[in-house]
C-alpha cells in the first residue's frame, strides 16, 4: 500500500510540472504579447510627440490667424454664408471632440475595471492568501492568467485601436485646420485683388467644401465602426456575463450536491447506528431465547431421564408417575410461555418495521412510485397472513395442552380411583386373611373344606380383578406416555417450522427492506437530477427569452440604423471601397491567424504526446521499482496498526479541511457575484454611450456644411490633447505594473520547480537507502537472541570450568580407588563426558558463527552509519540508532502520503478547470454563430449600400446642375461690383432682421425642450443647429456679444438644442436675387 501511495504521489508530481510547464508556455506568450503592446506602446508616444508639435504650430498659426482676422473683418463681410457654413462644420467637430472626451471617460472606467483586476491579481499573489496552500496558489494563478487573456489583453488591444483611430481624427483635425487656413488667405488675397481673383477664390472654396464634405462622411464611417465595435464588446461582455452566470451556477449545483451528499451520508451514518442498535438489540434477545431454550432443552432432558427412570419405577408405584406428569405439564406451561413470548417478539419486531416504514414514509421528501407502494403492500399482506396463521397455531397448541391437562386429569381420577379401589381390595384381604387366622387359631384341628374352597374362589376372583386393574392402569400409562410423545413431537415440529418460517420472513423484510432503501434511494437521486434538469431546462429558456428580447431590441436599432443609412447614403459611396479593402484585409488577417494558431496547437499537441510517452516509461520503471518496493515492506506490516489510526485523525483533518474549500468556494462566488453585477453595470453604461454616439452621429449628419476658427475651439483641442496625454501616462503605468506582477508570478514559479527538484532528488535518495537498510536490516529480536547466545556462552565456559575441575577430582579418586565397582562408574563418567565434550564443540562452532554473524553486522552498521555517529563497537546503540532512522523514514512516507491527498485535491480542482474550458469552448461556438450571423447583416447592409449609391449618382447629377447654375453667376460677376454698396446695406437690413428671428426662435426652441426632454427625435426630421446662422464677426459690439452668450447657451445646454427648427425663410445667395424679399426690398433693388 506504501508502494501504491509513493507511485501515486510521484505521477502527480509530474502532472504537476507537465501544468507547470505548461503555465510557463503560456507565460511566454504572455510576454510576446507585452512586448507587443510596449512597442505599440512606444509608437502611440512618437505619435503623440508628433502630435504635440503639430498642435503647438496649430496654435501659432492660430495666433496668427487671429490678428489677420481682426484686421480683415471689414473685408469678410460678404463671406458670411460660407463662415456660417464652417461655424456648423466647427460645431460638429466640437460634438466630435465630446465624443472623444465620452470615449476617455469610457477608457478610464476600462483602466479602472483592468486596475481592480491588478489589485485582485495582487491580493491572490501577495494578499491574505499569501500563507494558504501550494495548491490553491496555483490554481488561483491559472484562473487569474485565464481572465488577464480573456479579458486584459483585448482590452489593452481595444484601446490601443481606439488611440491610433483618435490620432487619425487628430490628423484629419490639423489637416482641415490647414486648410482652412490656407482657404483664409486665399479669400484674403482674392478681396485685395479683381473680381476674376474672387471668382476663383469661389472654386477653392467649392473645393474645401468637397474635401471637408469627405472627410465628415470619413469621420461619419469611423464612428459607425467605432459603434460597431461597441456592440461587439457590449456582445462579448453579456457572452462573458452568461458564461460566468453558468459558472457560477454550475458551481452552486456542486456545492448543493456536496451538502446533500453529506447530508445523506449523515442520515445514512445516523440510520447504520441504530439499525445497529436495533440489530445488537435483536442479537441480545435471540441469545436470550437461546439461553432460554437451552435451560429448557436442559430441563428436557434432564427431565427425560427422569422420566426414563421412572418408566422403570412406575411398575412398582404409580404415584411417582403421576408426580413426574405434574413436572413435564409445569415444563409444557413454561415452553408454552416462552413460545407466546416469541410471538410477542415477533409482534414487536413487526410493529417496529411498522415504524420504521412509517418513518421511511415520513422521511422521503419524494413520494414513491406505485410499484413500491404496492410491494410494501403486497409484504405488509404477507405479514398480516403470518401473523394470523402464527396466532392460529399457537390457539391449536393451546387447545391441544388443554385437551392434554383435561386428559391427564381423568387419567389421575382413574388412577386415583384404581388406587383407591385397590387400597378397599387389600383392606378387605387384610380382614379375610384375620378372619382365616383367627378361624384357625379358633378351629385348628376342624377344617371346612366348603369354607376353603370358597375362601379360594374369592380369593382368585380378588386377584384377577387385581391383575385386570393393574393391566388396565398399564395401558392407560402406555397411551399417556404415546400420546404426550406424539403431542411433544408435534409441538416440537410446529415450534421449529414456525420459528423457521419466522427467520425466513424476517431475512425477506430486511432483504426488501434494505432494496426498497436503495431503490428509494435511487428514485430521491434520479428526483433530484430531474429537479436540477428542470431548474436548469428554465434557466436556459430564461436566457433564450433574454436573448430574444435583446435580439429584438437589435433589430430596432438595426432598423432605425438602416433608417439613417437610407437617408445618409448619399455620403457613403467613398467609404464602400475603403470598407471592402479592410474587410478583405480581415479575412486574410483571420486566415493567417487560423493558420498560425493550427501550427502552435498541432506543435503542442506533438510535444504533449512526446511527454506522454517519457512519462508512461517512467511510470513503467517505477512500477517495477514499487513491485521490489512491494516485496521488501512486507516486514513492515507490525507497523500498520500505528499507521491505521494516524490516518484515521489525518481523514478527520481531511475533512476539516474540505469543509474549510467549501467555505473558500463560497467566498469565491460571492466575490463572482460582485464582479457579474459590475459587468452589468458596466454593460449598461456602454449601452448609454451608444445612445449618446447614435444622438452624436445624428447631429453630425445635420452638420456637413460648417466649418469656424474661434480661439475658444483650440482651447478645447489642447484640453483634448492633455486628457490624451493624461490617459497615455495611466496607460503606461498600468502596464509596467502588470509586467512587474509578471516578473513576480515567473519568480514564483522558478521556486515551485526548484522545490519540486528538490523533492524528486530526496525521494531518490531516500528510497535508495532504504533498498540498501532493508537489504542489510538487524532486527530486535536478532540482537536479543545474539544477547541470549552470548549469556549462554558464558554460562557453558563456567560449566566447563567446574567440569574439568570435577573430573581432576575424579582422576584422583579413581587413582586412589583402583577397584572393580568404581571402574563401571568410570566408564559411565567417560561415556558422559564425551557426550559434553561433543556439546562443548557444537558451541564453540556456534560461537564462531556468531562472531562472524557479528562482524558482518558491524561491517554492514559502518557503511550504512557515518563515522561521527558510529561508537566503538556497541551493537546495541548502533541497533538503536537504526531504529530511530526507520521511525524518521516511516514519518517521511507519511508526510509523502499527506503530499498524496494533496495532488488528489490538485487533480479534482484541474477537472474542475476543465470543466470550465469546455464551457469557454462552448461559448467560443456560441460567438462564432453570432459572427457569421453579423457578417449575413453586413452583406445586407452592403446591399443597401449599393442602392444608396444609385441615389448618390442622382445627387452628383444634382451638383452638376449647380455647377452649371455657379458658371452662370460667375458671369454676373461684373454686375456685383455695380450693386456692392446696396447689398452690403441690404444685408445689414437683413441680418438685424435674422436676429429678431432667432430671439424668436430660441424662445419657440426652450419651449420645446421643456417637452420634448424624455421623447427622442425622429429620423424623418431635417434638423439644423441654430448656432450656424450666428456669425462670429458681426459688426456691431452688442449683436456680437448676444450671439456669443447664445452660442454658449446651446453648448452648455443639452444636446437637444442642435434640433431645433430653422426659420421658414430660406437663405439667399449673394448676387442670385432668387431669396424672399420683401417688397419694400424689391422696389428698392429696381430703384438701384
Amino acid at each position: 500500500q506504501m508502494s501504491e501511495s509513493e507511485d501515486s504521489a510521484l505521477a502527480e508530481v509530474e502532472e504537476l510540472v507537465e501544468q507547470l510547464s505548461e503555465m510557463q508556455t503560456e507565460l511566454s506568450e504572455t510576454k510576446a504579447e507585452l512586448a507587443s503592446v510596449i512597442e505599440s506602446h512606444g509608437r502611440i508616444l512618437e505619435d503623440k510627440s508628433q502630435v504635440k508639435a503639430l498642435s503647438d504650430e496649430f496654435s501659432e498659426k492660430n495666433a496668427s490667424f487671429e490678428k489677420e482676422l481682426q484686421e480683415s473683418r471689414s473685408s469678410l463681410r460678404m463671406i458670411q454664408e460660407s463662415n456660417s457654413l464652417i461655424i456648423n462644420d466647427l460645431n460638429g467637430k466640437e460634438e466630435c471632440i465630446n465624443m472623444l472626451k465620452d470615449e476617455r471617460s469610457s477608457l478610464k472606467q476600462h483602466l479602472e475595471l483592468i486596475s481592480s483586476m491588478f489589485s485582485k491579481v495582487r491580493i491572490i499573489l501577495f494578499g491574505d492568501n499569501a500563507s494558504s496552500t501550494g495548491d490553491g496558489s496555483i490554481l488561483d494563478y491559472t484562473e487569474i492568467l485565464s481572465e488577464l487573456k480573456k479579458s486584459g489583453f483585448v482590452e489593452v488591444k481595444e484601446l490601443v485601436v481606439q488611440l491610433n483611430d483618435l490620432k487619425h481624427d487628430i490628423e484629419k483635425v490639423l489637416v482641415g485646420k490647414q486648410r482652412i487656413q490656407e482657404d483664409c488667405d486665399i479669400l484674403r488675397e482674392s478681396q485685395l485683388s479683381s473680381s476674376a481673383d474672387f471668382v476663383h477664390q469661389i472654386e477653392t472654396l467649392t473645393n474645401s467644401k468637397r474635401t471637408l464634405e469627405e472627410e465628415l462622411l470619413s469621420k461619419t464611417s469611423e464612428i459607425d465602426s467605432v459603434s460597431d465595435e461597441l456592440f461587439a464588446r457590449i456582445d462579448s461582455l453579456e457572452s462573458e456575463k452568461k458564461n460566468s452566470n453558468s459558472a457560477m451556477k454550475e458551481q452552486l449545483d456542486l456545492l448543493e450536491q456536496m451538502e446533500k451528499e453529506n447530508e445523506e451520508l449523515s442520515s445514512e451514518i445516523e440510520q447504520a447506528r441504530s439499525q445497529a442498535s436495533n440489530s445488537t438489540d435483536e442479537i441480545n434477545k435471540q441469545l436470550e431465547a437461546l439461553q432460554d431454550t437451552i435451560s429448557s432443552g436442559k430441563e428436557n432432558v434432564v427431565s427425560k431421564e427422569v422420566e426414563v427412570a421412572n418408566f422403570v419405577d412406575r411398575i412398582q408405584s404409580l404415584e411417582k408417575t403421576i408426580e413426574m406428569k405434574i413436572e413435564q405439564i409445569a415444563e409444557l406451561e413454561m415452553n408454552y410461555s416462552i413460545e407466546v413470548q416469541k410471538a410477542k417478539d415477533a409482534n414487536k419486531d413487526l410493529q417496529a418495521s411498522k415504524k420504521e416504514l412509517s418513518k421511511l414514509r415520513d422521511s422521503s421528501s419524494s413520494p414513491l412510485s406505485e410499484t413500491d407502494v404496492a410491494s410494501l403492500k403486497s409484504q405488509v399482506i404477507e405479514l398480516q397472513q403470518l401473523l394470523s396463521s402464527a396466532n392460529t397455531r399457537e390457539q391449536e397448541a393451546h387447545n391441544v395442552a388443554l385437551a392434554a391437562d383435561e386428559e391427564l386429569q381423568l387419567k389421575e381420577k382413574q388412577s386415583e380411583e384404581a388406587s383407591q379401589f385397590a387400597a378397599k381390595c387389600d383392606v378387605a384381604i387384610k380382614a379375610l386373611q384375620e378372619k382365616n387366622r383367627n378361624l384357625e387359631l379358633r378351629s385348628p384341628t376342624v377344617s371346612n373344606h366348603a369354607d376353603q374352597e370358597e375362601l379360594l374362589k374369592d380369593m382368585e376372583l380378588m386377584l384377577d380383578e387385581k391383575d385386570s386393574l393393574e393391566r388396565q392402569l398399564e395401558m392407560a400409562v402406555n397411551e399417556r406416555d404415546n400420546i404426550e410423545r406424539t403431542l411433544t413431537q408435534r409441538f416440537r415440529d410446529e415450534r421449529t417450522q414456525l420459528v423457521q418460517e419466522g427467520e425466513a420472513m424476517m431475512i425477506e423484510l430486511r432483504e426488501k427492506l434494505t432494496s426498497t432503501t436503495s431503490e428509494r434511494a435511487k428514485t430521491q437521486r434520479d428526483h433530484q437530477m430531474t429537479r436540477q434538469k428542470l431548474i436548469a431546462l428554465e434557466e436556459k429558456i430564461n436566457t433564450d427569452q433574454s436573448a430574444a428580447i435583446d435580439a429584438d431590441e437589435k433589430v430596432l436599432q438595426l432598423s432605425e440604423q438602416l433608417s439613417s443609412a437610407e437617408r445618409s447614403c448619399a455620403h457613403h459611396h467613398s467609404d464602400l471601397c475603403t470598407l471592402q479593402e479592410e474587410f478583405d484585409m480581415f479575412k486574410e488577417h483571420v486566415n493567417a491567424s487560423k493558420k498560425s494558431f493550427k501550427q502552435s496547437y498541432e506543435t503542442k499537441l506533438v510535444n504533449a504526446k512526446d511527454e506522454l510517452s517519457e512519462l508512461r516509461d517512467s511510470l513503467h520503471k517505477e512500477a517495477s521499482r514499487a513491485n521490489s518496493f512491494q516485496e521488501q515492506v512486507q516486514s513492515y506490516e507490525d507497523k500498520l496498526n500505528r499507521f491505521k489510526a494516524d490516518t484515521a485523525s489525518k481523514e478527520k483533518a481531511f475533512i476539516a479541511d474540505k469543509d474549510f474549500d467549501i467555505n473558500k468556494l463560497k467566498h469565491n462566488l460571492a466575490k463572482s457575484k460582485v464582479q457579474s453585477s459590475q459587468a452589468e453595470a458596466e454593460i449598461f453604461s456602454l449601452k448609454q454611450d451608444i445612445e449618446q454616439y447614435r444622438s452624436q452621429t445624428k447631429k453630425l449628419k445635420q452638420k456637413l456644411t460648417a466649418d469656424s476658427t474661434n480661439a475658444a475651439e483650440t482651447e478645447k483641442y489642447r484640453q483634448v490633447l492633455t486628457s490624451q496625454e493624461n490617459t497615455i501616462r495611466e496607460k503606461d503605468q498600468n502596464i509596467f505594473a502588470y509586467s512587474e506582477k509578471i516578473s513576480n508570478y515567473e519568480e514564483n514559479v522558478d521556486s515551485l520547480k526548484k522545490n519540486l527538484k528538490e523533492m524528486k532528488s530526496q525521494m531518490k535518495s531516500k528510497e535508495e537507502r532504504i533498498k540498501y537498510l532493508e537489504t542489510k536490516r538487524m532486527t530486535k529480536d536478532m540482537v536479543a537472541k545474539i544477547q541470549q547466545i552470548k549469556a549462554e556462552n558464558k554460562n557453558f565456559k563456567e560449566q566447563n570450568k567446574t567440569l574439568k575441575v570435577k573430573l581432576e577430582q575424579s582422576s584422583q579418586v579413581d587413582k586412589e580407588n583402583h577397584q572393580p565397582g568404581n571402574q563401571d562408574e568410570n566408564a559411565a563418567l567417560q561415556t558422559h563426558i564425551g557426550a559434553i565434550e561433543k556439546k562443548l564443540r557444537k558451541y564453540v562452532k556456534h560461537c564462531d558463527d556468531l562472531k562472524k554473524e557479528k562482524d558482518a553486522t558491524m561491517e554492514m552498521i559502518k557503511s550504512t552509519l557515518s563515522e561521527s555517529d558510529i561508537q566503538g563497537e556497541d551493537l546495541s546503540g548502533h541497533i538503536v540508532l537504526l531504529c530511530e532512522r526507520l521511525n524518521t523514514l516511516e514519518e517521511e512516507c507519511e508526510s509523502l502520503s499527506e503530499l498524496q491527498r494533496e495532488a488528489l485535491l490538485l487533480e479534482t480542482r484541474l477537472k474542475q478547470i476543465e470543466s470550465e474550458r469546455s464551457s469557454l469552448e462552448v461559448s467560443l461556438t456560441e460567438t462564432k454563430e453570432k459572427l457569421e450571423e453579423l457578417s449575413k447583416d453586413r452583406s445586407n447592409l452592403e446591399d443597401e449600400l449599393s442602392s444608396s449609391k444609385l441615389e448618390a449618382m442622382k445627387a452628383n447629377k444634382k451638383k452638376e446642375n449647380l455647377q452649371q447654375i455657379i458658371e452662370s453667376v460667375k458671369t454676373s460677376a461684373n454686375e456685383l461690383e455695380f450693386e456692392k454698396n446696396r447689398q452690403v446695406s441690404y444685408l445689414e437690413k437683413e441680418n438685424l432682421h435674422l436676429h429678431e428671428e432667432l430671439k424668436k426662435e430660441k424662445k419657440q426652441s426652450r419651449a420645446l425642450k421643456n417637452k420634448q426632454k424624455t421623447s427622442k427625435f425622429d429620423d424623418d426630421d431635417e434638423t439644423a443647429d441654430l448656432g450656424s446662422i450666428l456669425s462670429s464677426h458681426a459688426t456691431d459690439d452688442k449683436e456680437n456679444n448676444e450671439n456669443m452668450s447664445g452660442r454658449k447657451s446651446f453648448k452648455s445646454k443639452s444636446p437637444m438644442s442642435s434640433g431645433t427648427r430653422l426659420s421658414s425663410r430660406p437663405m439667399a445667395g449673394l448676387g442670385s436675387g432668387e431669396g424672399e424679399a420683401d417688397d419694400e426690398n424689391t422696389t428698392e433693388c429696381q430703384q438701384s
